[in-house]
């Protein structure tokens, strides 16, 4: 999986797991993740006994590094170096006057911003991929003439028309990044239209955004596809054209995780070692960009969220890149030579060390102090009568429900779904009730027990089972005893 050493056969695709390897802590606070790259020796040699000795070691320690890796009896670990790229010269190498760019995910935020920057400052010949089909330009005026102004598509033919008034040349094409034909007929079509491309920016994508339990294979595979399987088809078939540069947009996330990010966080770790495993196989300069968030466009601000976290989100947006910031640091890697870098304007390697500390930010924590509303309402209309609690277990429960809720009166039987439940109220639920209980319940139990009566029963301490247990053994053999009394009298 990591390139540790010049001569490696490194497989981009096994870094996926490291997509699970940071945000399984993140949502399960009771696991700890680790990743181990090791060189597997021959069976039964002396290197195998040492490597089987340090994964001995590994488990009964407490390390704080999570992405580790093995190599000849030594161990590594990864890590990071602030570096300074020097402000990019008036022409840029690798970008050239009337050059051709494609760009997928060409429609999105980061994409025109990409494209406008092109078009003011190289008068560029532009190829925009989007997964959706476009109006071609010959219906662009019919198009805003017949539609809102403010509908998607009316905006960004606007925004295409401007690229065109700086000078840029533009081939909008609908294709799936992801399939292979379709993106042959694409650069067939961009190689017809406008010549040989210079270079690609891979900026498509899809964000992530559930927990790991309530996450169908389908999800996950719709996040998975545009950046990985569409970088290998990129690849396959651009490999006979002689590239200036192939960026590959990432995000931080592939290094500090993120809660309900565990497929996006896969998908931008296999850019990073792809990047890596690629830097020296041919003279085209390939890179990875880990992006913080970007204040006005990108996934950060497009994605739907729910109440609980749009306020956290608009937060961090006030401390995201600026358009004209992003496109700095893009000119000033274009310079360089380093095939992952990470763009933040935050303390990044402060967040690295956090990320990789025992001291683990919890995101019931966050919603807590996001979610100050203390209002409450009347239980509403369900299925069941209201059936209130029985004992002092059932009662804690519909406390911690009504308070997290901001409902009045819940009952043993109400279901916390239909209540208005979900799945980050849900781990403020669970957090709560660990705490409450001296517990560690998964929130997958919710989903199991979504009723303060069938959550109860789950909460009985052990202690109490046991008592439970050896009361019912003591009246069985008062009753042998009995029984056996009774057949002596007989006799």
């Amino acid at each position: 999986m990591q390139p540790v050493t010049p001569t490696e056969l490194v497989s981009p695709e096994k870094a996926t797991l490291l997509g699970a390897i940071k945000v399984i802590p993140q949502e399960y606070a009771n696991i700890t993740c680790r990743s181990i790259d090791v060189f597997v020796p021959e069976n039964g040699s002396w290197q195998e006994q040492k490597l089987v000795e340090s994964l001995l070691g590994e488990l009964s320690i407490s390390s704080c590094e999570k992405v580790i890796a093995y190599r000849g009896g030594n161990r590594w670990v990864q890590c990071f170096e602030p570096v300074r790229l020097e402000q990019a010269k008036s022409n840029t190498p690798r970008l050239k006057q009337g050059g051709v760019y494609l760009i997928t995910g060409g429609l999105g935020g980061i994409g025109l911003v990409l494209a406008e920057y092109l078009a003011q400052n190289y008068k560029a010949k532009l190829v925009l991929i989007g997964r959706r089909a476009f109006p071609n330009q010959q219906e662009w005026s019919e198009w805003l003439l017949s539609h809102d102004f403010n509908d998607v598509i009316s905006c960004k033919i606007r925004k295409l028309q401007q690229l065109q008034q700086l000078g840029a040349e533009i081939l909008v094409l609908g294709a799936d990044v992801t399939d292979l034909q379709q993106m042959q007929q694409a650069i067939t079509s961009a190689h017809s239209t406008f010549g040989l491309l210079n270079g690609v920016f891979h900026a498509a994508g899809v964000p992530g955004g559930s927990v790991i339990q309530r996450k169908t294979r389908e999800e996950a595979e719709s996040i998975l596809a545009p950046k990985l399987k569409g970088t290998l088809v990129l690849d396959a078939v651009l490999k006979d054209t002689q590239l200036d540069f192939f960026i590959l947009t990432s995000s931080i996330n592939s290094i500090l995780g993120g809660f309900g990010q565990v497929d996006y966080c896969a998908a931008n770790a296999f850019l990073d070692a792809f990047a890596h495993c690629n830097i020296t196989k041919s003279h085209t300069f390939i890179t990875s960009i880990n992006w913080d968030t970007w204040q006005e466009v990108g996934m950060a601000v497009d994605t739907a969220l729910s109440k609980q976290l749009q306020e956290l989100r608009a937060e961090n947006l006030k401390q995201g890149i600026l358009p004209q910031e992003g496109i700095d640091a893009l000119t000033r890697i274009l310079e360089s030579t380093i095939p992952q870098v990470v763009v933040s304007p935050s303390d990044f390697l402060n967040l690295f060390q956090q990320h990789n500390s025992d001291q683990k930010i919890l995101i019931s924590e966050v919603l807590e102090t996001i979610n100050k509303s203390h209002a409450t309402h009347p239980r509403p209309e369900l299925s069941n009568d209201f059936v209130a609690p029985r004992n002092d277990i059932e009662q804690k429960l519909a406390d911690i429900w009504q308070k997290i809720l901001g409902i009045e009166r819940i009952g043993i039987h109400d279901n916390f779904f239909e209540l208005g439940g979900d799945s980050l109220i849900g781990i403020q639920v669970i957090s709560q009730v660990n705490k409450a209980f001296d517990l560690n319940v998964p929130i997958a139990k919710l989903y199991e027990c979504p009723t303060v009566s069938s959550m109860a029963k789950i909460l009985i301490p052990e202690e109490d089972e046991k008592t439970n247990f050896e009361q019912r053994l003591l009246r069985g053999q008062r009753r042998r005893q009995m029984k056996m009394q009774k057949m002596l009298d007989e006799s």
